[in-house]
């Protein structure tokens, strides 16, 4: 938590106090994202396999769109090329958004499927438990109807 923590704290502090030049600030944030980048492929600090790959998607995104904030700088002067490059960054931050929205409703379907299991279960041993001795008549009375057809089938083959 605390690595997360210093990472948002040096993103405000560049914001803030890196004024000049603006390359500067981009390179900073850029090896910053390096560093995290890195830090979740040795580390992998979460705890199965699908959450730390789904923080590397997350981290290479960030990192992508940080690299194309460049094209926002004085070194690309045509604008149409910023243009068609903003797209490129737009389309990047949808389909960050769209897959961690994805991946919530996958979560909280699981989660609401969980719960439903759980609670017709306990549905169900209630609904047992409650109507317990009735199922135990039942249960006699078959019993009792078994045992006579078992009887009557030993006298028929007795017969033969």
């Amino acid at each position: 938590m605390l690595i997360y923590f210093l990472r948002r704290m040096n993103f405000v502090l560049v914001a803030f106090y890196m004024e000049e030049p603006q390359i500067f600030q981009i390179i900073y944030i850029l090896l910053t994202n390096q560093l995290m980048l890195m830090y979740h492929g040795f580390v992998r600090p979460a705890s199965t396999r699908y959450e730390n790959r789904f923080e590397m998607y997350n981290e290479w995104m960030v990192t992508m769109i940080s690299i194309n904030s460049i094209f926002y700088t004085d070194w690309i002067s045509d604008l149409t090329l910023q243009n068609y490059l903003g797209w490129v960054t737009c389309l990047l931050v949808v389909s960050v958004v769209l897959v961690n929205i994805i991946n919530i409703v996958f979560f909280v379907a699981k989660f609401l499927k969980l719960c439903f299991q759980k609670y017709k279960n306990r549905f169900v041993k209630l609904v047992m438990k409650k109507y317990k001795h009735l199922m135990k008549k039942g249960n006699k009375k078959d019993n009792k109807k078994k045992k006579k057809n078992n009887d009557k089938n030993l006298n028929e083959s007795e017969m033969t």
